[in-house]
């Protein structure tokens, strides 16, 4: 039987090819500093090996091998998906995991969300339009499922989501109250999104009005006109609205629920790693990138502390918030605040990323104390921290000092 919505999902999939592939270039160069290795931040490379690696490569070659197969796989990628080039999305994810394995940092949510939608896109010449077309769908659902079902927790509700409107009580103090009990149901609207694309078409346009609405409040809130904050997640935000829109306004059924896509393994791929992968990190299993806890506040967090005669304290000092108000204290450097100043994406909320980045410091100075704070409970907003020194990351030691 002809397939009467073939057409129509082809120029809708070349659509999503355009804007995936404009949304990871003008991503990566808004977070330039985060692709090279010559910054101040360190980097978390999986092996010291790496490093030797792109020393020799920049030695011999005198370009940087992170440049290199940044451009690599933005050009592998983008033409994989718009050419429908499936040796190109392979290379382009080859170039992209040893991107990751140069710098875990690099692992940012609107990176992997890139990275699997453009190579899905670059296998429409080896699968049907409808099996890429679903598998697609899974991402942007489990997407939006996720982010909202880990924001259900203490932190979200009186810490991360008061910061996000707070410029909003600013200009109208009387929406205080409005606000507090909107941050009670964002989780549940955000998942209720998923639940609407699943439906039928008239529910699951509906579905798409409510995310096009919740992404313009989020630029509001975030964007140059709120904390102007984050400005690498701004074309991500823009581009899901596009990517929704093409891919869920249409009189077509989800294809979620056709047996033909459960018989595609690149669709399975996108169901193990969009819906069943993030429940995972609601036990802490995987990363908050994996889990797509997006904002959701239940992160780990680290900052360095450092005396005010550490040979790095003019390093760390254009990096700090605010200028001490004793000179002989103890400083705090948040490696959110360094990261975002410098890289202009948050730090990788891992312990082990931490960690790595505090060996490479203690090189420097083993007078610096790592303060780690890691979310133990869904149910508190504040949660204790551990002060770790130098010696203390060497090898399998554990020892830390407990602070309130």
């Amino acid at each position: 039987m002809r397939d009467s919505y073939g057409e129509e999902r082809e120029w809708r999939l070349q659509g999503v090819s355009l804007l995936a592939s404009i949304l990871l270039l003008v991503s990566v160069l808004l977070s330039c500093a985060l692709w090279t290795p010559f910054r101040s931040y360190p980097t978390a490379e999986l092996s010291p090996f790496l490093v030797s690696v792109g020393e020799y490569f920049f030695g011999v070659f005198g370009v940087s091998l992170d440049g290199f197969f940044v451009i690599l796989a933005l050009f592998l990628l983008a033409a994989g998906a718009v050419l429908r080039w499936w040796p190109g999305g392979a290379l382009g994810l080859l170039s992209a995991i040893f991107l990751v394995l140069l710098d875990q940092s690099r692992m940012q949510e609107w990176f992997l969300f890139s990275v699997a939608v453009l190579v899905l896109l670059s296998l429409r010449r080896r699968l049907s339009p409808e099996q890429i077309f679903a598998a697609l769908q899974v991402v942007i659902i489990g997407v939006y499922f996720w982010a909202g079902i880990h924001k259900l927790n203490a932190t979200f509700i009186y810490r991360s989501f008061p910061w996000m409107v707070d410029t909003v009580v600013e200009r109208f103090p009387d929406s205080l109250g409005f606000l507090e009990l909107t941050g009670v149901a964002v989780p549940f609207f955000e998942a209720g999104i998923a639940v609407l694309l699943l439906c039928r078409p008239p529910l699951r346009i509906l579905g798409v009005i409510a995310l096009t609405t919740m992404h313009l409040g989020i630029l509001l809130l975030i964007g140059p006109f709120g904390h102007n904050y984050n400005s690498v997640v701004w074309p991500w935000n823009m581009a899901m609205i596009g990517v929704s829109w093409l891919l869920f306004c249409s009189r077509e059924p989800t294809l979620l629920w056709k047996w033909s896509c459960w018989r595609s393994a690149p669709f399975l791929g996108a169901v193990c790693l969009y819906l069943l992968l993030p429940s995972l990190f609601l036990v802490r299993w995987i990363d908050s990138a994996w889990g797509l806890a997006l904002y959701s506040g239940a992160k780990p967090t680290a900052s360095i502390l450092y005396r005010p005669e550490s040979p790095l304290a003019s390093e760390f000092h254009p990096f700090l918030r605010e200028e001490p108000q004793r000179s002989d204290t103890l400083r705090e450097l948040p490696l959110l605040d360094w990261s975002m100043t410098e890289l202009n994406v948050p730090s990788y909320p891992a312990v082990r990323v931490y960690r790595a980045i505090f060996r490479k410091l203690c090189t420097r100075d083993e007078s610096l104390r790592l303060r780690l704070t890691v979310p133990r409970s869904f149910f508190v907003k504040d949660h204790p921290s551990e002060v770790l020194s130098c010696d203390e990351t060497v090898g399998d030691k554990s020892r830390s000092n407990t602070v309130s």
